[in-house]
């Protein structure tokens, strides 16, 4: 039921995209190229635990400004929530999933990406063969828990609803051989048992929602990159590299990266939060 609602609440505009910024002649290598895109997207907010907290509306606007070897992009993002009552009436979840504009600059430089001047992406190290996660660091309480997102970021609950098992690492990284996921865990991890009555519970489980939703976005968006770019060898260092090239998959290479990053906030603070219980 879950999948079926998202399907029928989700509407997506394909990317628009406009190039300019092209002149003739000598001055063709000199002029910046600029890309900008607008999507417009509603869809069904879910729970980790399959519980339906609302709905968001959501403008995207992409500006990519490419000139010679220098590559700058702003992503902004303009979000609408409609709540459910039970959950608009939790100030962690009106905090998490609030109404309002948010915009993030990155800029490219060789193989690396930087947000807001600090560094997010090195293609050289994210593209290097991932090691397996031992077996001693692995969220265990999770592995016949199927909701969420077990391996990188989840809670669960006993059957009275009273008391919840949390386990989250504080990191995630790119994956292309998870097609599920496109990404995995990384660094720290914790798991702890609480009672819904402790005073961080909200503010955990809220953030493990967000991350899953933000994970959601992240997955159609390399799906998107790649219907755009038409490539099948998905690495960090194509996502990037299309950015600079401008057009759809420029755009969709945009949202990828965003939502990755989205996905790192939302994944270290409810580390932190599982750590203070």
């Amino acid at each position: 039921m879950k999948k079926i609602v998202s399907m029928i609440l989700s509407v997506s505009l394909i990317f628009g995209v406009a190039s300019t910024g092209f002149a003739s002649g000598a001055n063709l290598d000199t002029e910046p190229k600029v890309t900008v895109s607008s999507t417009e997207n509603e869809k069904a907010l879910f729970s980790s635990d399959g519980n339906l907290i609302g709905t968001v509306k959501t403008v995207t606007d992409i500006k990519i400004v490419t000139e010679g070897k220098d590559t700058t992009f702003t992503y902004t993002e303009h979000n609408n929530y409609d709540l459910q009552p039970e959950y608009a009436a939790i100030p962690e979840y009106q905090e998490t999933f609030a109404d309002g504009t948010k915009t993030d600059t990155y800029t490219i430089e060789d193989t690396k990406v930087f947000k807001d001047g600090e560094l997010v992406i090195d293609t050289a190290v994210a593209d290097a063969p991932i090691a397996p996660v031992s077996d001693n660091s692995t969220i265990t309480p999770f592995a016949v828990d199927t909701g969420g997102i077990p391996a990188m970021s989840h809670y669960y609950s006993t059957s009275d609803l009273k008391n919840y098992s949390f386990g989250t690492y504080s990191d995630v990284k790119f994956d292309a051989f998870k097609p599920n996921y496109y990404m995995g865990p990384a660094g720290s991890n914790v798991q702890k048992s609480i009672p819904r009555t402790h005073s961080l519970f909200n503010s955990a489980k809220s953030s493990i929602d967000s991350f899953k939703s933000n994970q959601d976005d992240y997955v159609y968006a390399i799906g998107s990159f790649l219907i755009a770019s038409g490539t099948l060898g998905l690495t960090w260092a194509t996502i990037v590299g299309a950015i600079a090239s401008g057009g759809a998959a420029a755009a969709a290479a945009g949202v990828v990266i965003a939502k990755f990053n989205s996905c790192k906030t939302d994944i270290g603070k409810a580390y932190n939060y599982v750590s203070n219980f």
